[in-house]
């Protein structure tokens, strides 16, 4: 599914929030709001500065740093091997590396 398409994510995060029984009523016209529009274009912006260009990432942060663990899509092995071997990395150093 594009989830880049407005209507696909308002359908998908509808599904969601019915599943755990909590209403999406006004979902879609919050979404298409001009100040949602102008958060998520900020909020995108700053992805770009950090050097984020898929999604969903996994980024590890500590102090004023961040680190990108995953871009984009990934499948549950990977993402539980690179949380694993990053959080080894941190309990043999103290702190998380890059």
């Amino acid at each position: 599914m594009d989830t880049a398409d407005p209507e696909v994510l308002v359908a998908v995060v509808t599904r969601a929030l019915s599943v755990q029984a909590l209403n999406a009523q006004g979902l879609q016209e919050w979404f298409m709001a001009d100040a949602t529009v102008q958060m998520t274009q900020k909020d995108f912006a700053q992805a770009r500065r950090w050097g984020i260009t898929s999604f969903p990432p996994v980024v590890g942060r500590y102090g004023e740093h961040l680190v990108r663990r995953v871009d984009g899509f990934a499948k549950a092995h990977v993402l539980v091997a690179t949380i694993d071997h990053w959080m080894d990395q941190a309990s043999m150093t103290g702190t998380p590396r890059g």
